[in-house]
């Protein structure tokens, strides 16, 4: 596990709610509860569900999964239907892993705190009150080797929109620019969950942990990578590890002559939000962190402090009457689409996660891409011509 520590946007979340606790289904090792474990000591009121960021939060249930050993997982502790939070001391760990002493317990209306998974084996969440009483169910998790790691964009799927597929073994990154990828990790044939539970070796350095988007949806965390393009024309090496699992990746780094085509790929309306992706590529294969411009009637959209204008491989607007000229600008190449639309923001389809202050998940796809800290992205809402 690198020791590098990562601020965790969409935590586990314990929830207090009414009624029945729901368990997901059909998961590797799923998570179990323990009645016997009940202790109602504390006169707190309500209860709480527990949500580990894997999938959208609940308000009803717990959501939590298999989670990868060597890792790391945010926790969040909230209460519901009188509940009283303020009660809440700090949450016990036990079995396959422990606190995480670099991420700080805080209190108030929620209770966030970080977990380091150790090796396989069955993990215990206790809630206390802050005079040790057990205030809710012990939590069991299972943590498992992983055995697979898969690398994609860390945009989501979004409808009319072919994101392009990452091939490991031949990964092209604009010269001079990062890109970040989505690491999904699997434990036979599921899909397991943690962050900076992968290990870089080799030539591309050591990468950057970061946080993506999931495959379906930006309400949902998964761990991610940024690898900056090498220096030179030669193709580098490296290797990531997560348990059993290994993963061998080159990456090239992509001159501007060496780019071929640049093709606008729009995406549908989905909560009044739609998306134009500069799909970039060198031959029939995309290159990632183009530092792609974009105008909207002539205008470039830039940054209204000093005029520098925004780059990233998307730009996503509000669907509106009014018909614009989108324009895809990328050295000498410039590639024009009409929609119809305003308020214009710049992202990318690999955008550099995890590397701002941290920004609430949006709902849309590429509202989306800038989900989580997105640094790129940006708002301009050129003037009418």
């Amino acid at each position: 596990m690198r020791s590098q520590s990562i601020a965790f946007q969409t935590p586990i979340t314990l929830q207090a709610v009414a009624g029945g606790r729901g368990l997901r289904r059909g998961l590797l090792a799923v998570l179990t509860t323990s009645i016997a474990s009940l202790a109602p000591a504390c006169s707190c009121g309500g209860d709480v569900i527990v949500l580990d960021g894997f999938d959208a939060d609940s308000d009803v249930a717990d959501v939590l999964h298999p989670w990868a050993s060597g890792g790391k997982v945010g926790l969040t502790v909230r209460g519901i239907d009188g509940f009283e939070m303020k009660t809440l001391g700090d949450p016990v760990i036990e079995g396959a892993g422990s606190l995480d002493p670099d991420v700080d317990i805080e209190g108030g209306g929620t209770l966030t705190f970080g977990v380091l998974t150790e090796e396989p084996g069955t993990l215990t969440i206790r809630l206390v009150d802050k005079d040790g009483n057990q205030v809710s169910e012990v939590r069991e998790v299972e943590v498992v080797e992983v055995d697979r790691i898969e690398l994609a964009v860390t945009a989501p799927t979004t409808p009319d929109i072919d994101l392009p597929a990452v091939d490991p073994t031949n990964i092209l990154i604009f010269d001079g620019q990062q890109a970040a990828f989505r690491t999904s990790l699997f434990a036979d044939n599921t899909e397991v969950f943690a962050h900076e539970a992968i290990t870089v070796a080799g030539e591309i350095g050591s990468g950057r942990d970061c946080i993506a988007c999931a495959d379906d949806s930006c309400e949902a965390d998964r761990p991610g990578l940024e690898f900056q393009a090498p220096f030179g024309a030669d193709p580098v090496t490296g290797t990531l590890t997560a348990g059993s699992a290994s993963l061998a990746i080159t990456i090239t780094a992509v001159p501007p002559e060496a780019i071929t085509d640049v093709v606008l790929d729009q995406g549908g309306e989905f909560d009044g939000k739609r998306s134009v992706v500069a799909q970039v590529l060198q031959g029939t294969d995309p290159v990632f962190g183009a530092p792609v411009q974009w105008s909207v009637d002539g205008t470039v959209l830039a940054d209204e402090d000093n005029d520098v204008p925004f780059e990233g491989d998307v730009v996503q607007y509000k669907a509106a009457s009014q018909l614009r000229q989108v324009a895809a600008i990328l050295g000498d190449r410039t590639q024009t689409i009409p929609v119809s639309g305003s308020d214009f923001e710049v992202t990318s389809i690999s955008f550099a996660c995890g590397a701002g202050p941290g920004a609430a998940a949006p709902a849309a796809l590429l509202a989306l891409l800038g989900a989580r800290g997105l640094r790129r992205r940006r708002k301009a809402t050129p003037s009418a011509h």
